[in-house]
């Protein structure tokens, strides 16, 4: 049981403490944070590192699609069957807290933009994740396509909020990024694809949800 203090707190936690000062789970010390004024850090292993997310929008078009709304306040691109387009999200650079070794996803907001009466059909989502930092002499590039099953008889403006999965429940492996990366995303519908099944055109939202696991407070 977590232990107060009040009148004792002197004892237990002196005014003055040499770091670092390390809080662990009592359950799994595995899971613990650190504070390190050497450093100017409190950093977090295991279970304690929390997950954090960046919004990227939309700087350019790409592809055939038009431009939609779902409801009234948010801004889309709309792909027809058969067709393949979205946008490329604003580069960021990986943010200096993330830990490096997690995997890391991206979420797209998607919804259809007509009814339908289908069952067990799905669509194709497509993310190309270009990184390259300074002084390197080619960037990179990791394509992650993911079909994403659809409700049976989805409903024009139905909205799912859909992680772009590789098969192994993230986006990118651990590892794929390093420090000082700038890293630039082109999400796509492609609808083109045999895989995409769906009958009517799909609403993309312009922008994308970055989620990693950091290891700083």
């Amino acid at each position: 049981m977590p232990k107060t203090y009040t009148d004792d707190v002197a004892p237990a936690l002196p005014s003055s403490i040499e770091g670092p000062f390390q809080v662990t789970d009592a359950a799994d010390h595995e899971n613990h944070l650190t504070i390190d004024p050497a450093t100017a850090r409190i950093s977090a292993a295991g279970g304690a590192r929390p997950l954090r997310r960046r919004f990227l929008g939309l700087v350019k078009n790409m592809g055939t699609s038009g431009g939609a709304t779902l409801g009234i306040g948010m801004a889309c691109r709309q792909v027809a069957p058969g067709s393949d387009g979205g946008f490329f999200a604003a580069p960021m650079g990986i943010p200096p807290d993330m830990d490096l070794s997690a995997p890391s996803s991206v979420f797209v907001l998607i919804a259809a933009a007509g009814d339908s009466s289908l069952s067990d059909v799905a669509v194709r989502i497509e993310v190309v994740a270009g990184y390259t930092q300074d002084g390197q002499a080619n960037a990179h590039a990791t394509t992650v396509t993911c079909d994403h099953p659809v409700p049976d008889s989805w409903q024009s403006g139905a909205a799912e909020v859909v992680r772009v999965d590789d098969g192994n429940g993230r986006t990118f492996a651990a590892n794929v990024f390093e420090a000082g990366d700038v890293l630039g995303l082109r999400v796509q519908l492609a609808r083109s694809a045999a895989a995409d099944t769906f009958d009517q055109g799909v609403k993309l939202a312009t922008g994308v949800i970055f989620e990693y696991t950091a290891n700083q407070m």
